[in-house]
């Protein structure tokens, strides 16, 4: 997915990474939780700072999740 800042987040080894589009250092977004398999489909939202994904893996920490690209925890939204 690709942010109106020129932000590019994909997915890479099962988790999310970022850089900027006109090139540079790759940076982790997301890391995986103990139990969690993939970070998938990313999508910014508007504010071009969050985004939405899907997590697999266990029960209790598969769903969608909410990142934020200053860092921190990921939330679980559903």
């Amino acid at each position: 997915t690709w942010s109106a800042d020129g932000t590019i987040v994909f997915v890479a080894g099962d988790e999310l990474r970022r850089v900027p589009a006109a090139g540079g250092s790759v940076e982790p977004v997301t890391r995986r939780l103990p139990g969690q398999g993939f970070h998938w489909f990313p999508a910014f939202l508007p504010d071009g700072q969050r985004i939405l994904f899907l997590a697999g893996g266990l029960p209790d920490v598969s769903g969608l999740y909410l990142a934020d690209l200053s860092g921190g925890e990921i939330t679980r939204l559903g």
